[in-house]
């Protein structure tokens, strides 16, 4: 199965939990940043960042602004399986955040 999860952009759906946060933070945020999945993702279903061009601004924010927390946030739209949809959007969030990560210099907290 770890080649279905791979092709997608990650390698095991076990791992998709571990940064998950039980909700958002309260307050307004600093600064938001929206992107479509078309803007991001190789397909439909999937979870390979295409777009990374599309997130240096974000990531440069982050590297250049103090801020206590960054949180990743995806949705999923109504049509389809809603247990593959937690998993597409939960790996979604996993890549977009380990992109952020390794490439702007930002660390994590588990």
């Amino acid at each position: 199965m770890s080649g279905y999860f791979k092709k997608r952009g990650y390698e095991d759906s076990g791992d998709l939990a571990a940064n998950r946060i039980g909700g958002l933070p309260q307050g307004t945020p600093l600064k938001v940043f929206t992107y479509t999945a078309k803007e991001l993702f190789d397909g439909r279903d999937s979870a390979k960042i295409k777009g990374q061009k599309s997130l240096k601004a974000g990531g440069e924010y982050l590297s250049k602004n103090p801020f206590g927390v960054a949180v990743v946030a995806v949705s999923a739209g109504m049509d389809g399986d809603t247990q593959k949809d937690l998993v597409l959007t939960e790996a979604r969030a996993m890549v977009v955040r380990e992109y952020l990560v390794e490439n702007f210099g930002l660390t994590t907290v588990s």
